[in-house]
């Protein structure tokens, strides 16, 4: 025994509120905007390489300050031209130099920081393999200076009483 089970629709007055209208109207304008970016997507040309054959194409982005300027000028054709050129060249190759100074010291600064990594690491291996450890050493330093410390205060008492 199965039950048919009927769909029940909205009636037309709960359809025409405002509230229904905007919840229709902004499903319509996804639809058209999904069918528009679909269509957009199918009429772009797309390139399927062959099996046989694969393409890599690498993006090289330069910016406009790194180009050419606008005019060029050759063998002293147009003097303030060139200056302007030369100038432009200059300023490459010293941004070049300053940039291949600037990694000589980074590479400079990493291996100073190995090195001195390196000695702390030994040093620590050195006094994890000692008799005596560090905080033991310390804690028996702190009590000499506290010895030494009682003696002095006992020596100055001393000699204001003699005095």
């Amino acid at each position: 025994y199965q039950r048919r089970v009927r769909e029940r629709k909205l009636s037309s007055h709960v359809l025409s509120m405002k509230f229904m209208q905007r919840k229709r109207l902004a499903e319509e304008v996804n639809k058209a905007r999904e069918e528009m970016e679909e269509k957009i997507k199918q009429s772009q040309w797309t390139n399927k390489p062959n099996d046989r054959q694969s393409v890599i194409l690498e993006e090289e982005r330069m910016t406009v300050t790194e180009s050419l300027p606008g005019r060029l000028s050759f063998k002293n054709f147009n003097p303030s031209i060139q200056k302007i050129m030369q100038e432009a060249e200059d300023e490459k190759r010293k941004k070049e130099t300053e940039e291949r100074e600037n990694q000589k010291k980074l590479k400079k600064s990493q291996e100073q920081e190995e090195r001195k990594n390196k000695k702390v690491k030994q040093k620590l291996d050195t006094d994890a393999n000692a008799d005596v450890s560090v905080q033991e050493m310390a804690s028996h330093y702190a009590k000499l200076l506290e010895h030494v410390g009682g003696k002095r205060k006992r020596s100055e008492k001393e000699t204001i009483e003699e005095k």
